[in-house]
């Protein structure tokens, strides 16, 4: 009897297991191409926008797009849990449809198909109220991933998101505003030696790029520049 219960307990430990096993079909990937394990808490990227409609404003954007490791078709759609959001709107837009939210909430996007080897920017950003400095928004993201359903539509073979497949991998996104005053103006003594260019969220570049820059000089010194 002890034995069967043993059995027991351990064939449910191994359906738990396999429940809880993470679909990696589709991945987030950063801007050089390198894999954001399942889990990976991510730092917002500060970026200053400006266009006719909106004019200029700040937004903290993830910087990251999600890959097709496939090379095939597959359905996807982007959960997301807002668990905290200061001020402002979180937007998410992937893999074609946008959802704004302003209050904490569990939503999704609608499933749509994506291709084969496919890279597509994950467009998601908090857009803060302008000079709310210091204030935070912070959500998870989970892609879900669909099978693809063959069927035919006036005789003509079409394809479409089918039946739901299993989680893909979770991330954390952790955003702040931070003040950028200060940052316009910064002198910069050629005495020092530039040693290195980084992103806001640490991310090393091979050249200044245009925004907000972290500057590591060879001396220890780190100020923030940004260029225009």
């Amino acid at each position: 009897m002890k034995k069967g219960l043993l059995f027991i307990a351990a064939l449910v430990l191994t359906n738990m297991t396999a429940f809880a096993q993470v679909d990696n079909t589709l991945q987030f990937v950063d801007a050089a191409g390198n894999v954001v394990e399942d889990g990976s808490t991510v730092t917002g990227i500060l970026e200053h926008k400006s266009d006719p409609l909106n004019g200029d404003y700040d937004q903290i954007s993830t910087g990251l797009s999600v890959k097709n490791t496939s090379g095939e078709k597959i359905g996807v759609a982007m959960a997301f849990n807002l668990t905290r959001i200061d001020n402002g709107s979180f937007i998410c837009c992937y893999p074609s449809e946008c959802r704004e939210i302003t209050t904490p909430t569990n939503s999704m996007t609608t499933a749509k198909l994506v291709d084969g080897n496919s890279l597509k920017s994950l467009a998601t950003e908090w857009v803060p109220t302008p000079g709310a400095y210091g204030t935070k928004c912070e959500a998870t993201l989970t892609i879900q991933v669909y099978n693809v359903q063959q069927t035919t539509i006036v005789g003509v073979p079409v394809e479409t998101v089918g039946t739901f497949r299993g989680d893909g991998p979770t991330i954390k996104l952790n955003f702040t505003y931070s003040d950028p005053t200060g940052i316009n103006g910064v002198t910069v003594n050629e005495n020092e030696g530039e040693a290195a260019y980084y992103t806001i969220d640490g991310r090393k570049l091979n050249t200044p790029q245009k925004g907000l820059n972290i500057i590591r000089y060879a001396n220890g010194k780190t100020v923030k520049k940004i260029i225009k």
